[in-house]
This record gives structure tokens, sequence and C-alpha cells, in this order.
């Protein structure tokens, strides 16, 4: 107007600007033992800028964890990553990272699911069994998710009918709870050709390595009746050899009896070869040698 004009004091306008946030891997599978990373992705760090001390990660339902309460974690220093060097079953759940600036609260959820590679908790063990009879070795895996169990002989994969698995639930030392498999391989009319040797077991889920255990069988062929000695005359003064043919397995020792009694180094006077072989040969003979001769076959399933 005529009279001048007056300026008012100057207003202050703030703009406030939301941050945009996400989770890099919202939902992730934790393989036990293995490292995991949870990273938030900014796209706008908002207005103002979120600083890292307005960045507080949380577990839903553990209020005494923390990102840095256990040396297995680590948390980056603008507070954006989470590493887990090694991953548990305590690890698994849902975890929120609370981003703030004076627009407001974002929240970035993250989900580790727990899972495990297979491993093998109950060995099979060695056996030893004869021929014709009946063995079973026992194999039990443990995994997340739940493994499955093959056999192999040699190396070369047996036919699932040969084995059965069931499945249950099972806890060790630690109270970790999994799933677990157990499969027992079961032979019978085993022959010693066929069926020696070394079997394995292989459990595997969608986690790798593998777990394999393996044990052995042997079979023990008993041995077979031994051949009869064929009967001999000889003068004093010559020698004399009787002859024993058996088999079996493992090799059966062979024992020597005269007259009932048994043979070794000091029978009749030192003159005595091969008392534990195939063969015996009495050298020098004397009358006082004269009787039966008879040969035992013997291993570890024998009854003679």
């Amino acid at each position: 107007n005529l009279g001048g004009n007056v300026t008012s004091e100057s207003a202050t306008l703030r703009v406030y600007v939301q941050i945009q946030a996400t989770a890099l891997d919202e939902e992730q599978i934790g393989v036990d033992g293995m490292p995991l990373n949870m990273t938030i992705s900014i796209a706008d760090r908002g207005n103002p800028m979120v600083e890292a001390d307005n960045i507080i990660w949380t577990k839903v339902g553990d209020d005494s964890w923390t990102p840095d309460s256990s040396p297995e974690r680590n948390l980056s220093a603008d507070h954006l990553t989470v590493s887990i060097a090694s991953i548990q079953q305590t690890d698994d759940g849902t975890y929120s990272a609370r981003l703030e600036n004076e627009f407001g609260p974002v929240l970035v959820n993250f989900t580790i699911s727990h899972q495990e590679k297979p491993e093998i908790i109950t060995l099979p063990q060695n056996a030893n069994v004869n021929e014709n009879g009946s063995v079973s070795f026992m194999c039990v895996a443990r995994g997340d998710p739940k493994p499955t169990i093959e056999w192999l002989y040699m190396n070369k994969r047996l036919n699932e009918s040969m084995f059965t698995t069931t499945t249950y639930t099972s806890s060790d030392i630690t109270a970790r709870q999994s799933l677990a498999a157990s499969s027992t391989l079961t032979l019978v009319n085993v022959t010693f050709v066929a069926d020696r040797g070394q079997y394995q077991c292989v459990a595997s889920n969608v986690h790798k390595p593998d777990a394999t255990a393996s044990a052995s069988l042997e079979i023990y062929v008993p041995p077979s009746q031994p051949t009869a000695p064929s009967n001999a005359r000889e003068s004093e003064g010559q020698s004399v050899t009787f002859i024993c043919d058996t088999s079996g397995e493992p090799r059966p020792a062979i024992t020597w009896y005269h007259n009932g009694t048994l043979l070794n180094n000091n029978s009749n006077g030192g003159r005595l070869m091969g008392y534990s072989n195939t063969q015996l040969t009495v050298q020098n003979l004397t009358f006082s040698d004269r009787g039966d001769y008879h040969c035992v076959g013997d291993n570890r399933n024998s009854d003679n």
C-alpha cells in the first residue's frame, strides 16, 4: 500500500522421505554347519538418511537374541548384514531388521529354515557267517530333508528288494531333532564266491556330499571231509608219506594223529616231517611207528 511493505519471518519446510529397503534373500535354507548371510538391500536411504545406529536387528520370539551375542555371528559396520559362520538348528526362525528415520520405521523380515546334510549315526558292522547262512547289516542316517538309503556291494548298487527302510524322528546328545532313516540289508543263503566282500551304506538328500559307511562280510566254509590216507607197508629204516586233502575257508589247519595221539615235533623221536601240513612223512621207520594215522582239517567254524 502507500505505507510500504513488510516481509514476514521465514518458515522452514522439511520433507521426509521414507526408507526403501528389502531383504536381499528373504527366505533362506540354512544347511547345518554352513555359513549364511542376511543382507538388507536399500534402494533409498530416505531423508534424513538412515544411519547404522538406527538399524536394529531382532529375532522373533527370542528377546535375548542379538546379532553379536554369539561368536558365530557378526554384524557389519553399516548394520546391513548379519553373517552366521556356522548354521545350527537354533538359528531356525524369523528375523526382523527395523530401519527408522523421521518418516517412520520400515521392517525387513528374513526367514531361515534349518536343514542338515545326511549323516550316518549307526554304522554297519563287519560280520562273519558260515556259508549258506544269513546275515544282516543295519545303517541309520539322519538329515533334513529325510535321507534316502541305498546299499552297494563292491561298488555296485543292490536291488531294493534286498533291504528294508523305515523312518522315524531321532535325537542325539545335543537334543537336535531331525528326520532319520533306518535301513537293514539282509542276505540269505550266502556263498563264498558270490557274497564275500565289502558292503556300503549310502545316505543322500538334496545336500551334498552323501554320507557313506562300509562293512565287510567274511564267509566261512567249514572243512570238507579229509581224504583218508592210503594204507602203507614199509621196512624199518625206510620212510613213508601220508597225504591228507581237505578244503575250506579260511584254509583249514591240518593236524595228524598216530593211534589217537596228536603228533608234534617231538613225536616219533623227532623223525616227523609235515606233522602240520597236508603231507606227513615218518623217517627211519621203527617198529613203534606201526598203527593208525589220520588227519584233521580245522578252521574256526569246524567242529573237529
